[in-house]
């Protein structure tokens, strides 16, 4: 397990499986290291890149921007990337931008 500024913690999931889980509140501040480490874990491992919201706090537009970015990045069909456990907040976000279709969001 790896932490990043106690606001990232990536973490290795089962055989063929990665993970990233997210906590604390997501801002143009830090967005940035969100994206790269969504790139490093998926760089890491040579599977499909769950990323774990449960614990977000907080989250803006810049956020589900590195998210998608970091998505696109991976395999520009998106299917490199699933975002599941999306706090109340985050669904609110994700419900009125543009950035839903392109994500697969698991709830």
């Amino acid at each position: 397990m790896d932490t990043l500024d106690q606001e990232m913690t990536t973490t290795a999931g089962g055989p063929g499986r990665a993970s990233l889980a997210v906590t604390g509140e997501v801002d143009a501040s830090n967005a940035d290291r969100l994206r790269s480490a969504i790139l490093a874990a998926a760089g890491n491992h040579d599977a499909q890149l769950e990323v774990d919201l449960a614990a977000v706090t907080f989250m803006d537009s810049t956020g589900l921007r590195a998210i998608e970015d970091a998505s696109r990045t991976i395999d520009p069909s998106g299917a490199g990337l699933v975002v599941h456990n999306v706090p109340r907040q985050v669904q609110r976000l994700l419900d009125i931008s543009d950035v839903w279709p392109s994500l697969d969001v698991r709830r």
